[in-house]
């Protein structure tokens, strides 16, 4: 038993004498709806807004890290293991080591990333501002988190220092992001 999909792109048409470009010309126009439709539904998540909104945004695939941390939840109130997804030093294309990406670090822990000589060791600040004006040895990032005891959702400040996550900066419930720092 054939799917609809293989029907539908034309793999029933060569056992019914259709010739080969025939079967080329509806794989590709089934191959080009298919690829609408999956933009369609992964290009776009429904985000839930206050009081229920139906607001969309685009989904913008980066490479991140996590960071584990210990503090005490804003949600829970325990002292509470929080994962916190960081971005800065974060890259799908990496060294002998593996990619820069999905990797788990402790503060003080220095993140693999490339040597300080390459081009490539600025790219992940492109298009990037940093609030407070510091020096590119000296960062702070806001990083979406999960509170691994009660799963709430919230946002963690770290500060780095050059590939380092240095300091817990500030934690809070995600409803509550600092104004001054790009999500």
């Amino acid at each position: 038993m054939r799917s609809p999909l293989v029907e539908r792109m034309g793999g029933d048409l060569l056992a019914r004498g259709a010739s080969a470009a025939a079967k080329a010309r509806a794989q590709a126009r089934c191959l080009a709806e298919l690829a609408q439709r999956i933009q369609g539904i992964l290009g776009r998540i429904r985000r839930g807004g206050k009081h229920g909104s139906d607001r969309w945004r685009i989904i913008l695939m980066s490479a991140y890290n996590w960071i584990d941390i210990n503090r005490n939840c804003p949600s829970c109130h325990s002292d509470a293991h929080i994962k916190c997804q960081a971005h800065y030093f974060s890259d799908y294309s990496g060294d002998d080591s593996g990619r820069f990406h999905d990797r788990n670090y402790r503060l003080g822990q220095a993140m693999s990333w490339w040597n300080q000589s390459d081009p490539k060791y600025l790219s992940f600040l492109e298009g990037e501002s940093n609030p407070d004006g510091m020096k590119v040895n000296r960062l702070i990032e806001c990083c979406y988190s999960t509170c691994m005891s009660c799963d709430a959702d919230l946002y963690v400040a770290i500060a780095f220092l050059v590939n380092t996550p240095e300091k817990i900066l500030d934690v809070g419930l995600i409803a509550d992001w600092p104004a001054n720092r790009p999500r």
